[in-house]
């Protein structure tokens, strides 16, 4: 099993374990150390550490008693300042830029399939 799934299994259990709904998590962490086999898994959390407005969790994914995936989490309060900046001007996208399918054909911008791991571009 590719990752994408059991990360998604670690992000849920570790929302669900957060001691306060007000904590956003704001970073993740993840180790496969090796492959995730297709049989019933365990999802362990536990608080690493806790204040008023961080908390650092960690997370396992385990089966048959084996650990398959571990994990951190920090999960961060929202500030109470007001202050936000919300009107940052977006960055300049890569119209214009030739791209390359990893599949060998040259494209141009307009031809591309949506974006994904199958499309380079050169600098």
């Amino acid at each position: 099993m590719h990752g994408g799934p059991v990360f998604g299994v670690i992000v849920r259990a570790v929302e669900a374990a957060a001691p306060d709904p007000e904590l956003v998590p704001c970073r993740f962490t993840f180790d496969l150390s090796r492959a995730v086999p297709l049989v019933p898994l365990e999802v362990h959390t536990e608080i690493a550490q806790q204040s008023g407005r961080l908390c650092l969790m960690r997370a396992s994914l385990r089966a048959g008693g084996e650990e398959f995936v571990t994990a951190t989490a920090l999960l961060l309060r929202e500030s109470d300042s007001g202050e936000s900046v919300r009107d940052a001007q977006k960055p300049a996208g890569p119209e214009g830029i030739q791209t390359q399918s990893l599949f060998g054909a040259v494209r141009a911008p307009s031809e591309i399939r949506p974006p994904g791991y199958h499309v380079r571009v050169e600098i």
